[in-house]
């Protein structure tokens, strides 16, 4: 069974993601003690928002103290590139050399990895995580569009190829046809490696409904505006804490 941190993937799905969308330590520090009082099982700590204050030193002390406000809820680390979507535009060198402190650092539960990443960086990563019992979670984001059904199952397979922990897409939908493109491809996903965890969204308010319904087609988990949302299309964490009851 899959597990971050204490977190263990068992029913009720989808498991719910908040972000901490942070730009200094006093920042971090007010949106810890808020999420203290929302409802969600685990959180993402985009640091991709601290901009120029970033460096492979400069993690480890935040991440301490995310830990000492939050000691025990399950962590995903992610540094989110501009062209998925997230702030960080530095180099990939530079971002491999951050995620390998990440990696390093005991407060990490889980890793994002960005498929688009060099695979000569990427590969290393992943074993580093895995040699570390870390959970990788494999992530590809399309703000412009949804492609069509059969580049979307490609884009899947080829993900899978790689054996992540996780397998995580998101579109951007222009039409209700997008939305079901994403429904249809992730159950298609899903019945073809029913033990491969696969995260499956379709952003913006068009897509709101994979982020409460995609569970029906296979989605295990979603991701929710805690303090401050991290992409478009996201509910209140409490909302879908509830909502997850009657899916």
């Amino acid at each position: 069974m899959l597990t971050i941190g204490s977190l263990a993937f068992r029913p009720p799905f989808p498991k719910l993601c908040v972000p901490i969308t942070a730009t200094s330590r006093e920042d971090l520090q007010s949106q810890c003690q808020a999420l203290q009082h929302r409802k969600y099982d685990l959180i993402e700590f985009r640091y991709d928002y601290f901009g120029a204050a970033m460096s492979a030193t400069h993690v480890h002390t935040v991440l301490a103290t995310l830990r000492r406000e939050l000691p025990h809820v399950p962590l995903l680390f992610t540094l989110r590139t501009e062209k998925e979507g997230g702030k960080y535009a530095l180099p990939e060198i530079e971002y491999a050399k951050i995620t390998q402190a990440a990696l390093a650092d005991a407060a990490v539960d889980a890793i994002d990895m960005e498929y688009t990443l060099s695979p000569a960086l990427r590969t290393p990563l992943c074993r580093q995580a895995q040699a570390r019992n870390l959970p990788v979670v494999l992530s590809f984001h399309n703000f412009r569009e949804t492609p069509s059904h059969a580049s979307v199952q490609q884009q899947l397979e080829a993900m899978y190829a790689c054996r992540p922990a996780i397998t995580k897409v998101a579109y951007m939908p222009q039409t209700p046809q997008d939305v079901l493109t994403v429904f249809q491809c992730s159950l298609q996903f899903t019945r073809r490696h029913p033990q491969a965890p696969l995260i499956a969204l379709s952003m913006g308010n068009l897509g709101r409904i994979t982020r409460i319904g995609g569970t029906v087609f296979g989605s295990i988990m979603t991701f929710a505006d805690g303090v401050r949302p991290s992409a478009p299309g996201q509910l209140p964490a409490d909302l879908l804490y509830t909502l997850r009851d009657y899916v």
